[in-house]
Order: C-alpha cells, then sequence, then structure tokens
C-alpha cells in the first residue's frame, strides 16, 4: 500500500487573451458552480468575471450600471453648478438641491463595499425638473434631458441583472450615454447564448439551453489543459500535449502487406525485400508485394469507475466542483488519449446513482441525503466493470470522511457518528473489491484524523493507493495515477 499527502500549493497565473466574446474557458470554469446551463451564463452576464491577475475578462452588466452610476452623478453636479449659479429669486431650490445631493448616501455592493458611483435621487430629479420648468435655459435642459435618459437607463438595466427580458435594453440609449466601447460590451453581455448556439456549443431542447456533444469535450478538455498546464517537464505531461488520438502498440513483428492495412511500414525488410527480388541493380525499384508492415497488438485496456461522493459535507473548500472537474477531465483524457478504455461515473450518498458525462457539470449534493454509504457504491462500482472481463478495473474514489450508512437485512441503515457496523461492511465490501483483483485508488478531501485512520485501513486492505490531498491538487493527482498505471500495464 502506498500513501501519498498533499497541501495546497499556489497556481501559477495564465495569460489570456480578450476575444469578441466571452472564452469558453471562462464559462467551463464557471459551469461546475451551478446547476444548469442557464444559471451560469445569467451570473456571466450578471457579474462578469475576472482573470486570476484580477483583470477583467468579461464585462457584465454590474459594470455598465457602475458606469451609468459615475455618469449620474457627473452630470447632478454639473446640474447643481448650473443651478446654484443662476442669479435669480429662485436660488434657494439650487441651494436644496445640493443639500438633497449631499445627503445621499454611496452605493454599496451586495458585500456592504462602497461603489465609486450612486444611483440618482428621484426626489433630486424632481425638484430639478421644477426648476428647470421655472427657469428656461438651453444648457440646463440639455443636461437635465441626459440625467432623465441615464435614470431610464439605469432601471432598463437594473431589471435586466435581475433576468428581465434583455432585449428590452435601447441599444441606442446605451451607445449615446456610454460611448461606443460599453455598447460593444452589451452587445457581447446580450448576445452570449446566441454566440454559443452559433459555434456550436449549445443548443436549445425541450427543458431549455443545454450543452451539446462538443461543447461538454470542449469543457472536459479545458479542464485537462488546466491541470496539465504548458512548461510542465514530465514525461506524462508530454503524454497530454502528443498529438496523436490512438494508443500505442505493442510490436509483435513484421508480415507481408495485404490490402487495406495501415501504412505502418518496416523500412528495411521491405528494402531488403525489393533486393532479393531484383537483385543489387540500382535505382531500387520497391513494388507493393515488397512492402512489410508491422504487426501490432493493442496494449491492454482498462475499465475505470469513478466513485464520487455526494453527501453534504462535500460543500465544503469546493471538494464537489473539484471532483466533477476531474471526472470530467478524466473523460477528455481517456477520448483523447485511450480511446479504447472504458470510464463510468457512479454518485452515492445514502444511495447510488450512474451518471453520463452530460450530467456531470451540474450535479449538486442531496441536501436531504446526506449520509455516505460506501458498502452500495462499492457494489454499484462492481457491478458496471462485471461487464468488461477482459479489461484491467479500477476504482477511483473521491470522497471527504468515513461511511455513514450501510445495508441491514435489505434496508439502509445510518448514523452519525458512523456507526461500527458501516465501517465493518465497508471493509467487507473492500475484501471482495481486492479477491477480484481491482485495483483501488482513495482520494481523500478531508482533513479528520479518524477519516485519514479509515482511509488508511482501507487502501491497506485493498493494495491500492491512498491520496490525502487538498481539493486544488485533485484533478493532477488523479489524472497521474491514472497514466502511472497505464504505463505499468504497457
Amino acid at each position: 500500500m502506498k500513501v501519498f499527502t498533499y497541501l495546497p500549493g499556489t497556481r501559477s497565473a495564465v495569460s489570456h487573451h480578450e476575444t469578441d466574446t466571452v472564452s469558453f474557458e471562462t464559462l467551463s470554469d464557471m459551469l461546475f458552480e451551478y446547476t444548469s446551463l442557464k444559471e451560469a451564463l445569467q451570473q456571466l452576464q450578471r457579474e462578469g468575471c475576472e482573470h486570476s491577475d484580477k483583470t477583467k475578462s468579461f464585462q457584465g452588466i454590474t459594470s455598465l450600471l457602475e458606469e451609468v452610476w459615475k455618469l449620474e452623478q457627473q452630470t447632478a453636479g454639473r446640474l447643481l453648478e448650473i443651478c446654484l449659479n443662476k442669479k435669480t429669486p429662485g436660488e434657494h431650490v439650487g441651494k436644496r438641491l445640493r443639500e438633497l445631493l449631499e445627503a445621499l448616501p454611496a452605493a454599496t455592493d451586495s458585500n456592504g463595499t462602497k461603489k465609486s458611483g450612486r444611483p440618482m435621487n428621484r426626489d433630486a430629479l424632481q425638484a430639478i425638473a421644477r426648476f428647470v420648468r421655472e427657469h428656461p435655459d438651453d444648457t440646463l435642459k440639455t443636461t437635465f434631458e441626459k440625467c432623465e435618459k441615464l435614470g431610464h437607463l439605469e432601471k432598463a438595466l437594473r431589471r435586466a441583472r435581475w433576468g428581465y427580458d434583455l432585449s428590452s435594453i435601447d441599444d441606442a440609449l446605451l451607445q449615446e450615454l456610454l460611448g461606443e466601447e460599453s455598447a460593444a460590451c452589451w452587445q457581447k453581455i446580450k448576445n452570449l447564448p446566441a454566440r454559443l448556439i452559433e459555434r456550436g456549443y449549445a443548443e436549445e431542447s425541450r427543458t431549455g439551453l443545454r450543452l451539446t456533444v462538443p461543447g461538454l469535450q470542449r469543457v472536459a478538455w479545458n479542464i485537462l489543459r488546466e491541470i496539465f498546464k504548458p512548461g510542465k517537464t514530465d514525461h506524462l505531461t508530454r503524454r497530454i500535449d502528443s498529438n496523436l488520438n490512438t494508443e500505442p502498440y505493442l510490436v509483435q513483428g513484421t508480415r507481408r502487406f495485404q490490402f487495406g492495412d495501415h501504412l505502418q511500414i518496416d523500412t528495411a525488410r521491405s528494402l531488403l525485400n525489393a533486393l532479393k527480388r531484383t537483385g543489387a541493380a540500382k535505382p531500387i525499384h520497391l513494388t507493393e508485394e515488397d512492402f512489410e508492415v508491422y504487426e501490432k497488438e493493442p496494449i491492454m485496456r482498462s475499465a475505470t469507475v469513478v466513485l464520487l461522493d455526494l453527501s453534504k459535507s462535500m460543500r465544503f473548500e469546493k471538494r464537489y466542483v473539484a471532483a466533477k472537474k476531474v471526472a470530467m477531465a478524466l473523460y477528455a483524457l481517456v477520448r483523447k488519449r485511450y480511446p479504447q478504455d472504458k470510464i463510468g461515473v457512479i454518485g452515492f450518498s445514502t444511495k447510488t446513482l450512474v451518471f453520463g458525462q452530460a450530467e456531470l457539470p451540474f450535479l449538486t449534493w442531496n441536501e436531504q441525503d446526506p449520509y455516505t454509504n460506501m458498502e452500495e457504491a462499492f457494489a454499484a462500482a462492481q457491478k458496471v466493470l462485471a461487464g468488461y472481463k477482459e479489461y484491467r478495473q479500477q476504482i477511483f474514489l473521491i470522497t471527504d470522511g468515513e461511511p455513514t450508512a450501510h445495508r441491514e437485512q435489505g434496508a439502509v441503515f445510518f448514523q452519525f457518528p458512523p456507526h461500527p457496523r458501516s465501517l465493518q461492511k465497508t471493509l467487507l465490501a473492500i475484501d471482495m473489491i481486492s479477491r477480484k483483483n481491482i485495483s483501488l485508488s482513495i482520494f481523500l478531501l478531508a482533513r479528520e484524523k479518524d477519516s485519514v485512520s479509515f482511509m488508511h485501513n482501507m487502501a491497506r486492505r485493498a493494495g491500492g493507493k491512498l491520496f490525502h490531498i487538498h481539493p486544488s491538487a485533485l484533478g493532477r493527482c488523479m489524472l497521474m495515477d491514472y497514466l502511472e498505471r497505464k504505463s505499468k500495464w504497457i
């Protein structure tokens, strides 16, 4: 048995290039924190996103609102200045305006942080409107009209920010008030779903907007590339960057070329056949009958089941997000490098469920089902692997603690802290896995000593590996373990 402990580390910043729309890499990273593609897109449209270096990669509606608030304050200040400079009997109205504006609190976001701008005070606008009617002036009138337009735009953006129809925004008005750059930003926000559909990453269905197969593959590949970032020097990482999309083969010798064979020609033997046929005459003329090709046999295939803990405690430290991402990345790795391998994902809490790749990004834990039934999970994994008898079989368990449920006389018994019977039944399931020569790797995301001790016992009985890691290290650790096993089986 091997035990590995990893501590959280810092992640190096990745340079990004802004495009005419949001990068799909950004959306890929956000998807796993929401329950649907629509919800993730709305959040992106609402708040935008930042790169690791704190630069905005996509401006959201909130950024446009901040621009409107700043402009409103500047315009209100200009109005106040005009009003106060008017030498008329109505000067007291201007003073009242100043008192109203100075009494306004600064706008704050949901975290209570002060914004640089603040919404227009409606009482102040009404007072200004009365003053404009009483003191006709072209500059005053133009400035006031701009204030009114900004107020209308602010109201429309606020509605859009909370999920109302984005098409209700007057594009021409937004460009007039905020300029071409902000107008272009708004078009990116508004057309984001349409652009995803246009690029083939999403499609409309009866249940709403959903990712297509190419979209899912792109999400998985982006995660895989993030895990194995450029600049890594180990040989396993170079495999990921390889352009090969098929597995290596074991060479068993050569044979004469037959029609339909791949042109994997043994050049030396082919030339020797030509020399035997024609003698030493130059130049050497090769014909089809001279060709010899490599006789190759595929390497051992592997069948993998990822057991994904769905219990409520997985929400801490973004454990669940990390687990879903690495499962998607494993799909991408298998499809890219080992297309003949098999992979399945089983989620488990009190009960087990088998999930397809399309369901992974939006899975969430069940608030009403907080317990962890590993015995049931291992039984479900064995059932899936039973269909691949000629494959090397392995289970990757991603969890954050001990089992707290088990089957007892046809029913499910659960208790926290774990009942000794739950621990015992789980170890019996481990013994069954060991007898069937199914390898086991455990990725433990918890820090409790009791959990570490029990998982250590599980790995020892299965002759497997235990990785005690922080969620940020899960992706690279799990994929490297997969690749290491493949290298040993070749």
